[in-house]
Protein backbone atom coordinates (compact mmCIF):
# COMPACT_ATOMS: atom_id res chain seq x y z
CA UNK A 1 0.00 0.00 0.00
CA UNK A 2 2.43 2.31 1.19
CA UNK A 3 4.90 1.31 -1.43
CA UNK A 4 2.94 2.40 -4.05
CA UNK A 5 2.69 6.03 -2.92
CA UNK A 6 6.90 5.90 -1.83
CA UNK A 7 7.71 4.85 -5.24
CA UNK A 8 5.17 7.84 -6.69
CA UNK A 9 6.88 10.27 -4.48
CA UNK A 10 10.27 9.11 -5.07
CA UNK A 11 8.82 9.51 -9.44
CA UNK A 12 7.95 13.32 -8.42
CA UNK A 13 11.50 13.80 -6.56
CA UNK A 14 13.15 13.76 -10.00
CA UNK A 15 11.46 17.02 -10.92
CA UNK A 16 12.34 18.64 -7.27
CA UNK A 17 14.45 21.47 -6.81
CA UNK A 18 18.25 21.11 -6.17
CA UNK A 19 19.31 19.51 -2.85
CA UNK A 20 19.30 22.14 0.00
CA UNK A 21 23.07 23.27 1.10
CA UNK A 22 23.87 22.76 4.75
CA UNK A 23 24.39 25.55 7.55
CA UNK A 24 27.54 25.59 9.26
CA UNK A 25 27.86 24.03 12.16
CA UNK A 26 26.79 25.74 14.83
CA UNK A 27 24.51 28.49 12.38
CA UNK A 28 21.05 29.01 13.12
CA UNK A 29 18.50 26.23 12.19
CA UNK A 30 17.34 26.24 8.44
CA UNK A 31 13.74 25.26 7.13
CA UNK A 32 14.38 22.80 4.12
CA UNK A 33 10.43 23.21 3.21
CA UNK A 34 7.80 24.73 0.80
CA UNK A 35 5.12 26.56 1.99
CA UNK A 36 5.86 25.21 5.58
CA UNK A 37 3.13 27.69 6.80
CA UNK A 38 0.21 26.91 4.18
CA UNK A 39 0.26 30.17 3.29
CA UNK A 40 0.38 29.92 -0.26
CA UNK A 41 -3.13 29.83 -2.17
CA UNK A 42 -4.15 26.49 -2.79
CA UNK A 43 -6.51 27.66 -5.99
CA UNK A 44 -8.62 25.07 -5.84
CA UNK A 45 -6.13 22.03 -5.54
CA UNK A 46 -6.39 19.06 -3.13
CA UNK A 47 -3.35 20.28 -1.54
CA UNK A 48 -1.41 23.09 -0.52
CA UNK A 49 0.95 23.82 -3.33
CA UNK A 50 4.60 21.94 -1.99
CA UNK A 51 2.66 19.29 -0.08
CA UNK A 52 1.49 16.02 -1.66
CA UNK A 53 -1.89 14.61 0.61
CA UNK A 54 -3.31 11.26 -0.15
CA UNK A 55 -5.30 8.55 1.55
CA UNK A 56 -5.15 4.66 1.60
CA UNK A 57 -7.73 3.58 -1.30
CA UNK A 58 -10.34 5.97 -1.40
CA UNK A 59 -8.91 9.36 -2.43
CA UNK A 60 -11.65 11.29 -1.58
CA UNK A 61 -11.86 9.61 1.27
CA UNK A 62 -10.07 12.58 4.30
CA UNK A 63 -10.77 16.54 2.67
CA UNK A 64 -7.77 18.45 2.81
CA UNK A 65 -8.53 21.47 2.83
CA UNK A 66 -7.00 24.95 3.88
CA UNK A 67 -8.33 26.80 6.64
CA UNK A 68 -8.35 30.09 7.45
CA UNK A 69 -10.43 30.10 10.53
CA UNK A 70 -7.75 27.58 12.80
CA UNK A 71 -4.11 28.74 12.50
CA UNK A 72 -1.50 29.00 14.93
CA UNK A 73 0.41 32.09 13.03
CA UNK A 74 -0.16 33.61 9.73
CA UNK A 75 -3.20 33.35 7.83
CA UNK A 76 -4.27 29.90 7.35
CA UNK A 77 -3.40 26.07 8.54
CA UNK A 78 -4.66 22.73 6.94
CA UNK A 79 -7.05 21.03 7.88
CA UNK A 80 -7.40 17.39 7.39
CA UNK A 81 -10.76 15.52 7.79
CA UNK A 82 -11.81 11.79 7.41
CA UNK A 83 -15.08 11.89 5.55
CA UNK A 84 -15.75 8.00 4.51
CA UNK A 85 -14.34 5.02 6.31
CA UNK A 86 -10.49 4.67 5.37
CA UNK A 87 -7.71 3.37 7.31
CA UNK A 88 -5.04 6.36 6.83
CA UNK A 89 -4.47 9.92 5.29
CA UNK A 90 -1.31 11.85 4.30
CA UNK A 91 0.38 15.24 4.01
CA UNK A 92 3.76 15.34 3.43
CA UNK A 93 6.92 16.27 1.23
CA UNK A 94 9.45 14.91 -0.28
CA UNK A 95 13.16 15.98 0.49
CA UNK A 96 16.25 14.66 -1.30
CA UNK A 97 18.90 13.13 0.80
CA UNK A 98 22.01 14.49 -0.59
CA UNK A 99 23.65 16.44 1.33
CA UNK A 100 21.95 15.53 4.54
CA UNK A 101 22.82 11.97 4.63
CA UNK A 102 24.08 11.27 7.98
CA UNK A 103 22.75 14.07 9.58
CA UNK A 104 20.78 14.07 12.63
CA UNK A 105 17.05 16.39 12.09
CA UNK A 106 14.15 17.38 13.50
CA UNK A 107 10.92 17.78 11.90
CA UNK A 108 8.01 19.59 13.89
CA UNK A 109 4.82 21.44 13.61
CA UNK A 110 1.92 22.92 15.38
CA UNK A 111 -1.25 20.75 15.44
CA UNK A 112 -4.75 21.06 16.84
CA UNK A 113 -6.97 17.73 17.21
CA UNK A 114 -10.62 17.36 17.22
CA UNK A 115 -12.46 14.13 17.81
CA UNK A 116 -9.44 12.03 16.97
CA UNK A 117 -9.88 8.25 17.14
CA UNK A 118 -8.66 5.24 15.70
CA UNK A 119 -4.65 5.27 15.58
CA UNK A 120 -4.14 9.13 16.05
CA UNK A 121 -2.45 11.56 13.96
CA UNK A 122 0.95 13.15 14.05
CA UNK A 123 4.26 13.47 12.77
CA UNK A 124 5.68 11.12 10.25
CA UNK A 125 9.13 10.51 9.16
CA UNK A 126 9.69 8.10 6.30
CA UNK A 127 13.33 7.13 4.59
CA UNK A 128 13.45 5.75 1.35
CA UNK A 129 16.23 4.00 -0.49
CA UNK A 130 17.05 2.67 -4.11
CA UNK A 131 13.76 2.05 -5.63
CA UNK A 132 11.99 3.28 -3.30
CA UNK A 133 12.22 0.60 -0.27
CA UNK A 134 11.53 2.19 3.03
CA UNK A 135 14.78 1.70 5.02
CA UNK A 136 12.85 3.38 8.39
CA UNK A 137 10.31 5.40 9.69
CA UNK A 138 9.22 7.36 12.54
CA UNK A 139 5.25 8.93 13.68
CA UNK A 140 4.41 10.46 17.06
CA UNK A 141 0.40 9.75 16.89
CA UNK A 142 -1.77 11.53 19.37
CA UNK A 143 -5.61 11.19 20.14
CA UNK A 144 -8.68 13.45 21.24
CA UNK A 145 -9.10 17.19 21.88
CA UNK A 146 -6.08 19.21 22.26
CA UNK A 147 -5.79 22.81 21.23
CA UNK A 148 -2.93 23.96 19.44
CA UNK A 149 0.70 22.89 20.18
CA UNK A 150 3.42 21.93 18.89
CA UNK A 151 5.43 18.36 18.17
CA UNK A 152 8.22 17.25 17.07
CA UNK A 153 10.07 13.63 16.25
CA UNK A 154 13.83 13.69 16.21
CA UNK A 155 15.38 11.67 13.39
CA UNK A 156 19.09 10.35 11.75
CA UNK A 157 18.99 10.22 8.02
CA UNK A 158 20.19 7.05 6.84
CA UNK A 159 23.33 7.03 4.72
CA UNK A 160 21.83 5.07 1.91
CA UNK A 161 18.53 6.91 1.63
CA UNK A 162 17.82 8.55 -1.45
CA UNK A 163 15.53 10.90 0.01
CA UNK A 164 12.44 11.37 2.81
CA UNK A 165 9.62 12.30 3.57
CA UNK A 166 8.16 14.53 6.38
CA UNK A 167 4.48 15.28 7.35
CA UNK A 168 1.56 14.56 9.20
CA UNK A 169 0.02 10.91 9.39
CA UNK A 170 -3.66 10.54 10.22
CA UNK A 171 -5.03 6.82 11.22
CA UNK A 172 -8.98 7.24 11.67
CA UNK A 173 -11.94 9.29 12.10
CA UNK A 174 -11.73 13.30 13.51
CA UNK A 175 -10.29 16.42 12.12
CA UNK A 176 -6.69 18.02 12.73
CA UNK A 177 -5.20 20.85 11.62
CA UNK A 178 -1.48 21.87 11.04
CA UNK A 179 0.45 24.50 10.85
CA UNK A 180 4.15 26.14 10.59
CA UNK A 181 5.79 23.43 9.61
CA UNK A 182 10.02 23.27 10.67
CA UNK A 183 12.79 20.80 8.95
CA UNK A 184 16.13 21.73 11.35
CA UNK A 185 19.46 20.17 10.95
CA UNK A 186 20.30 19.65 14.95
CA UNK A 187 23.91 17.87 13.82
CA UNK A 188 25.39 17.95 10.43
CA UNK A 189 26.73 14.48 9.30
CA UNK A 190 30.51 13.31 10.59
CA UNK A 191 32.77 13.72 7.90
CA UNK A 192 34.19 10.98 6.48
Amino acid sequence: MRAGLLLAVLGLAACAAPPPVLPPPGASTTSFLKNAGFEADAAGARCPPGWGCSAHADPDSYAFKVDPAERSEGRQGLRIEQVRPEPWAMATQFVVADPLRGARMRFSLAIRLEGVGGNGAGPIFIAQGTGGVTLTHRQELAKGTAGWRRVAIDFLVPRGAEGFEVGVLVEGPGRLWIDDARLEVLEPPATP
